[in-house]
């Protein structure tokens, strides 16, 4: 519902599509300052306006932890988009 591109992903590892590398380095320092941490990955790890978060779903995660992460995840929607 929140829009995100999850570029098709299959496994517990899931990409979260920005594009800029600057305002993806922006988003990952936003959550981690809300406990949430997603990597940020830009290049040359990947091609340039590629730039992505990097999320990995674990099953030590509990409900809690995945409604701070939807709840951070939409107020970066607020911010940023």
């Amino acid at each position: 519902d929140l829009k995100y591109d999850p570029m098709e992903s299959q496994t517990q590892i899931i990409p979260i599509l920005i594009g800029d590398s600057d305002r993806t380095m922006a988003i990952s320092a936003f959550l981690y300052d809300r406990g949430i941490y997603l990597s940020g990955i830009r290049p040359p790890t990947v091609p340039e306006g590629q730039s992505r978060l990097r999320l990995t779903l674990m099953a030590s995660h509990s409900e809690e932890d995945i409604q701070q992460l939807l709840e951070g995840v939409a107020e970066v929607k607020k911010v940023y988009f």
